[in-house]
């Protein structure tokens, strides 16, 4: 040991030196693992509006999907994007499926003010087959421009939907099951066919047909309802505030199905 301490000496060097450095090399691998894991893992490449990487769709289901993909596609301006991953990797499905939408950049094609912008859906599914956690997950993930017609309450019923399916591990058609149900809330949405023909306005109400109502009748009305409301005529009714309004990504997290 003095041998040690006498070499560590000519060479400058203190023990109480080398001490504090072997203490902070103990602590990096010690937190070595910890940063690791905090680092999310990367995703793949996104290879077409189809994804299989968990290798549970069929091929010909998978040529239908890809193909009603592309109709929303030239029909809407639209992208339906359906991602299969054997496993989480220990991350909450709403996160997976947000950062797919985000880094994969869904539905960012359009233009802005085009009511395609950010129109994007992810359908994301794990087998629970391949799950570490031994459970499935089914995840509908919507970009700003398409949470209007597809909503929280909307992609739970449709993941749900195929719950039977996915039981009885047809995980091709239970896919099919979902993205055609996503696929026709496009359309109508965009007041097209899935082949891109604008559908047939509504024939709206001939004048001759609608009922008139008289301006005595309206003043009466407008007199009653300020009456109700204990003010006087053209004095302004206090109202509550509304809750502020906040910014928003273009791709935002929703309640887990």
């Amino acid at each position: 040991m003095r041998d040690v301490l006498r070499s560590l000496h000519r060479l400058g060097l203190s023990l109480r030196f080398v001490q504090s450095r072997l203490y902070v090399g103990a602590l990096l691998a010690a937190a070595m693992p910890a940063l690791l894991r905090a680092q999310p893992p990367a995703l793949p490449t996104p290879v077409g509006y189809v994804n299989d990487f968990a290798g549970v769709i069929p091929a010909d289901a998978k040529a239908r999907l890809e193909e009603l993909a592309l109709k929303v596609n030239s029909a809407t301006k639209g992208d339906m994007v359906v991602v299969t991953l054997a496993d989480l990797g220990g991350r909450p499905v709403e996160e997976v499926s947000l950062r797919l939408g985000r880094e994969w950049k869904i539905g960012a094609d359009a233009t802005i003010g085009d009511q395609a912008r950010n129109a994007g859906v992810v359908i994301l599914i794990v087998p629970k087959e391949s799950s570490s956690t031994g459970r499935g997950s089914c995840r509908i993930e919507t970009g700003q421009g398409a949470e209007g017609f597809i909503t929280d309450a909307t992609a739970g019923q449709i993941c749900r939907g195929a719950r039977e399916l996915f039981v009885a591990r047809d995980y091709g058609g239970a896919i099919e099951s979902i993205a055609g149900q996503v696929a026709q809330r496009y359309a109508a949405e965009f007041g097209v066919t899935l082949d891109g023909v604008p559908l047939p306005q509504r024939s709206s109400r001939t004048s001759e047909g609608r009922r008139q109502i008289s301006p005595i009748a309206v003043l009466v009305l407008i007199f009653m309802g300020e009456t109700s409301t204990g003010t006087a005529p053209g004095r302004p009714v206090a109202r509550g505030r509304g809750a502020r309004g906040r910014w928003r990504s273009r791709w935002r997290s929703r309640p887990s199905v």
